[in-house]
């Protein structure tokens, strides 16, 4: 029994079933495979067009350089549930790392960075230092200048 099956072609020509030769390529132009439970491929190439590759449960694509997604809108990025689902999401403010009612506020242009706990501002460095709100606890050494 033949260990390795090549799909069957019509050679018009002969008027005879072939079947297609290892190492050939079987034109399917202006055709589609359907009700296949599954194919496999070394490779799939789209020259010019779109591979799409749609599948109910996951598609690898490893590592990618130019992948096209459509959808979305602009200025979302594509966020996931930690599960898998993908979703467009709005990138809130880039400028503000939060926590529940903890956050740090970087300002996007000669600002302070502020750093607040439980709505409080605790923290808040400027250009000529850091102003510190309640206590402070230094481990180590300190240097003083001048100032």
């Amino acid at each position: 029994m033949a260990t390795s099956y090549f799909p069957l072609i019509v050679d018009a020509v002969n008027s005879t079933i072939d079947e297609l030769p290892a190492g050939d390529d079987l034109n399917l132009a202006g055709s589609n495979i359907a009700n296949a439970d599954g194919i496999t491929a070394a490779n799939i190439t789209s020259n010019g067009g779109v591979a799409n590759l749609s599948n109910s449960t996951s598609v690898d694509l490893g590592n990618v350089s130019n992948l096209h997604i459509s959808g979305g809108t602009a200025n979302y990025v594509l966020t996931t549930d930690g599960a898998g689902t993908l979703s467009w999401n709005a990138t809130g403010s880039p400028s503000i790392i939060s926590n529940g009612n903890s956050n740090v506020s970087i300002a996007t242009l000669d600002g302070n960075v502020v750093t607040t706990a439980n709505g409080n501002v605790i923290l808040t460095i400027t250009e000529t230092g850091a102003n510190i709100n309640g206590y402070a606890t230094i481990s180590g050494a300190i240097t003083l200048g001048a100032g």
